[in-house]
């Protein structure tokens, strides 16, 4: 796991697991459009086609333009992996 930059913008985690590779943005609330925009704008930079998400403890969650937003628990847990392949990525 490391952490990388897109241009000006961070991206908190990219994790490789078994030659796959996901991206985490990591936050604790999304309250503001401007905290909105700083989280997912780093991932949408992004050009590649592995998953994206964005995670946090907001009680809704709204994936926007391809990436995905869970809550930390769900996270944490590992519920994000039911709904992805990451062995035929």
């Amino acid at each position: 796991m490391s952490s990388g930059r897109v241009g000006k913008r961070e991206v908190d985690f990219v994790c490789d697991r078994a030659g796959q590779r996901f991206h985490v943005q990591a936050t604790y609330l999304i309250a503001e459009e401007a905290t909105r925009e700083r989280e997912f704008d780093a991932l949408l930079a992004l050009d590649d086609t592995w998953p994206k998400f964005v995670v946090n403890m907001d009680p809704i969650q709204a994936d926007e333009r391809g990436v995905h937003h869970l809550s930390s628990r769900a996270f944490l847990l590992g519920d994000y992996e039911r709904s992805f392949d990451f062995t035929h990525m």
